[in-house]
């Protein structure tokens, strides 16, 4: 008996007269982005797969061709796939964006009110695209489970593709392209190609044109090759970006570069074979505010800033900043600013030498380098899995080195303990930015600081 078998699914979630009519789209603030004819230069896919073991639960994977998987989607869909399908392990199921920012609005993180300028009717049509998301995505998971799987040898390897940029200039490269490829049992025929890349799909740039963006044209390229579906992943690419970008010879240029460094490790025969068991964890990492969202007294002390940010918004012509400023006086009013950032952290070990990471939100570059540091195993590190609250920046970012570059990433301009107008954290709705270890150079990471309490998890969720 093989030891794993393989199903998969694929379904286009395209915005249009075939789905739902959202004509908004994601991924550039400050204004409202229409598509009003549903122009796509490419399709936007939801993708599954179904990793069968000899022996334990089946390995699920959705991926989808969208910016972000807000909480309130990842949660509705994981909880209909675990009750409704019967699965016994929730670690067994993971959820992947691939983040291209040429694909609908959604619902919550990043607030399209804020970040976009929706409203009334514009709102009803990303709802309602939403709620036809949700079912269409525990259908393909419905779908790919009825079908019967194929036996299949399973093998993994790293590729090299120099095609994007640290945009806030981190000295690192991780320009790896991870391939797990199937193989039929026997004929030793590819069935099935996973490959990822660290990198934003930008390359298109904010046309307003629906488009999987680079990655659509790797997995193509890798298809086109091998005869088999390539289904892709984004890795820690929060600050990494493509190293062309303005239009579609952009998007042609990039994936290409990308699919051909996973074609070259496969056709080098750099892949090496992934036995089981497999073991899955999945935790949420409660990262610290630089506030404590609890205490009256700071609610009150935000509350004031705000109103003073507004009026200084609304002085200087900023109209985004004072609907962030007026988003986040409602929300401190009500009760209902949430008090931690939880990230989940997911984990699936192959035996005893390989395995995937998977982390929530759009954690940069450097956790894909200190991540692979933590264990002696071959590691996948991918990024936007199961819900992307907003970015995970590491301390070097969140003190603003190397520069003022990092300002974006860091969620913060002036005052670290409040959230800058035009930085991530207006963009994902949240009052005060992530908490960095004090005093600043401080290292190792301190257990106070987001960084800290990442990589506490990620060694807890990859120690054998």
């Amino acid at each position: 008996m093989a030891e794993f078998s393989v199903a998969f699914t694929r379904a286009d979630i395209t915005p249009g007269p075939n789905t739902v009519r959202n004509r908004w789209m994601a991924g550039y603030g400050w204004d409202p982005r229409g598509n009003p004819n549903f122009t796509a230069a490419r399709p936007l896919r939801a993708e599954c797969v179904m990793i069968s073991q000899a022996n334990g639960d089946p390995l699920i994977m959705v991926r989808v061709d969208l910016l972000n998987l807000p909480t309130f989607l990842s949660s509705r869909v994981r909880t209909r796939v675990i009750n409704e399908l019967r699965l016994t392990g929730n670690a067994s199921f993971m959820m992947n964006a691939s983040h291209t920012h040429s694909g609908p609005a959604l619902p919550e993180e990043p607030d399209p009110y804020i970040i976009y300028g929706l409203s009334g009717s514009q709102l009803d049509e990303v709802n309602n695209y939403a709620e036809w998301l949700i079912k269409r995505l525990v259908s393909l998971v419905r779908e790919t489970r009825a079908k019967a799987t194929v036996p299949v040898t399973l093998s993994y390897g790293e590729g090299v593709a120099k095609a994007a940029v640290n945009r806030v200039g981190l000295g690192w490269q991780t320009d790896e392209v991870p391939v797990l490829l199937a193989r039929r049992e026997g004929t030793n025929t590819p069935v099935l190609a996973l490959f990822g890349y660290a990198c934003h799909p930008v390359a298109r740039g904010n046309e307003p044109v629906f488009d999987s963006d680079f990655p659509g044209i790797a997995g193509k390229l890798i298809e086109t090759e091998f005869g088999c579906p390539a289904f892709f992943f984004n890795g820690a690419a929060g600050d990494r970006n493509p190293d062309r970008t303005g239009g579609d010879a952009d998007v042609v240029n990039v994936g290409t570069r990308v699919g051909q460094g996973a074609i070259k490790v496969i056709r080098d025969g750099g892949l090496t074979p992934v036995h089981g068991p497999v073991k899955t964890v999945l935790r949420a990492a409660r990262l610290p505010l630089a506030e404590d969202l609890t205490d009256l007294d700071t609610l009150i002390r935000l509350d004031n800033a705000y109103e003073q940010e507004r009026l200084r918004a609304v002085e200087e012509g900023d109209t985004p900043g004072a609907r962030f400023c007026e988003a986040m006086r409602r929300e401190l009013a009500d009760g209902s600013t949430p008090v931690v950032y939880n990230v989940p952290v997911q984990c699936w070990k192959f035996g005893a030498d390989f395995a995937i990471l998977a982390l929530g939100g759009e954690a940069l570059s450097g956790y894909n380098v200190g991540t692979r540091g933590l264990t002696k195993r071959k590691l996948w590190v991918m990024a936007y899995a199961n819900e992307i609250p907003g970015y995970v920046p590491a301390d070097d970012v969140l003190w603003h080195w190397p520069g003022p570059a990092c300002h974006y990433e860091s969620g913060w301009t002036n005052n670290p303990k409040i959230t800058g107008r035009g930085t991530s954290m207006m963009a994902f709705g949240w009052p005060v930015p992530l908490a960095s270890s004090q005093p600043v150079g401080t290292s190792p990471a301190t257990p106070q600081s987001a960084e800290g309490q990442l990589m506490a998890m990620c060694r807890k969720v990859l120690a054998d």
